[in-house]
């Protein structure tokens, strides 16, 4: 089972930005999880 927590979540923003074209605008919509939190 795979875990949640600030590094998986580092992983998916780099892939979420790898497929977006250069120019274009994402939106992602998180809900304040606290895992996805960091303490930097």
């Amino acid at each position: 089972m795979p875990s949640v927590g600030v590094e998986a979540m580092n992983r998916r923003l780099v892939e979420s930005s790898a497929t977006v074209s250069p120019g274009a605008i994402a939106l992602l919509i998180i809900d304040g999880a606290g895992w996805r939190r960091s303490n930097n």
